[in-house]
């Protein structure tokens, strides 16, 4: 699926930018941000096709967020 974009949601900035490098070094186009809050904007508008998600994130957690989309 390179080309594609995911959307990683990862409280701890060293583990976001890990997961960023991973994946766009194979390829993906990748929105990473540190809370449910801001990834409920980023999810509307840039429409990813994967999310890979911290299951405790400040504000929204990924079990409610999987619950608004």
């Amino acid at each position: 699926m390179p080309g594609y974009r995911i959307l990683v949601i990862e409280e701890r900035p060293k583990e976001r930018i890990a997961y960023t490098r991973l994946f766009e070094s194979l390829g993906f186009f990748v929105d990473a941000v540190p809370d449910g809050i801001e990834a409920t904007d980023l999810l509307f508008r840039n429409k990813p096709a994967m999310i890979l998600a911290a299951m405790e994130t400040p504000n929204v957690n990924a079990e409610e967020l999987l619950e608004q989309i």
